[in-house]
């Protein structure tokens, strides 16, 4: 995998954090960003990291500015969000101007529709393990992932 993909990747993970003083961790998402959807950014995570949403509560992003090189919150103002009935899956649905703010140059991404033949994959995440002790707002480094897929196709 290149850095160029790497740093794809780094634009579009972003840490999930309540809208509050003390902006407790939530967990990470996703940033899917598609030429057809004009004006939206859709943010996809899990289901149980936006369970405790209630009412108009609203979720803070922190994601990465490319200008700074730094990772920096935003509250976007006008969002949605929506939970699968029974799948742990949960959208946020924002205003991508909002998010223009911190980066302008959120990479597009594509939805494979078929099946590919890859063993390998990487991933980016803020996991609970990577938690900044001295961080007062619960925030975690960005961590890199490296799977390695070992699916087998069924046989008749």
């Amino acid at each position: 995998m290149i850095s160029k993909n790497l740093d794809k990747i780094t634009a579009i993970t972003v840490e999930l954090h309540k809208d509050t003083s003390h902006k407790e961790k939530l967990g990470t998402g996703v940033i899917y960003s598609d030429k057809r959807m004009l004006d939206k950014i859709y943010i996809l995570t899990a289901k149980h990291c936006l369970s405790w949403m209630i009412g108009d509560e609203r979720i803070s992003l922190r994601m990465f500015n490319p200008i700074s090189a730094r990772y920096e919150y935003i509250t976007p103002s006008n969002q949605k969000i929506l939970l699968h009935q029974y799948d742990d899956a949960g959208i946020i649905i924002c205003d991508k101007r909002e998010l223009d703010t911190i980066n302008s140059n959120i990479p597009l991404i594509y939805i494979l529709d078929r099946f590919s033949d890859f063993e390998n994959a990487v991933t980016k995440g803020f996991p609970i393990a990577n938690l900044d002790q001295t961080s007062e707002r619960g925030e975690s480094t960005l961590a890199t992932l490296n799977l390695k897929y070992l699916q087998e196709t069924p046989v008749e």
